[in-house]
């Protein structure tokens, strides 16, 4: 989910600043998980980051990105928090679909241990 959304604000900041004088494959875009989900599943600073060089106020920046990312079944929602935070909400099926994957793993290998358990 990383890559995706990284790639994803890789493409958004080239078309939105691509003609600036900004090297925007040197920048490091990074994300962080957020404590409180409340604020989303991950969390970006990207807009702090670009507001001296562009010289624009973050949160217009993390606004512009905000309307040019496409949200589909995985990333449901995008919010900008703060002066420029943009968090980003997965869509909570896939914390479904992930939990019900690692059950069944689970559940497997309580199978397996049961199997080869020596009685």
């Amino acid at each position: 989910m990383i890559e995706k959304i990284q790639s994803n604000l890789v493409r958004i900041l080239e078309d939105l600043y691509g003609d600036s004088h900004l090297n925007i494959d040197e920048l490091k875009i990074n994300l962080q998980e957020n404590n409180d989900k409340k604020h989303g599943d991950l969390a970006s600073n990207i807009a702090l980051i670009l507001a001296k060089p562009l010289k624009k106020n973050p949160q217009e920046i993390a606004n512009s990105i905000k309307d040019s990312f496409i949200t589909d079944e995985e990333i449901t929602k995008i919010e900008v928090a703060g002066p420029g935070f943009i968090n980003f909400f997965y869509l909570p099926k896939l914390i479904v679909k992930f939990l019900m994957k690692f059950l069944q793993k689970k559940s497997f290998l309580e199978n397996q241990k049961l199997k080869t358990k020596t009685y």
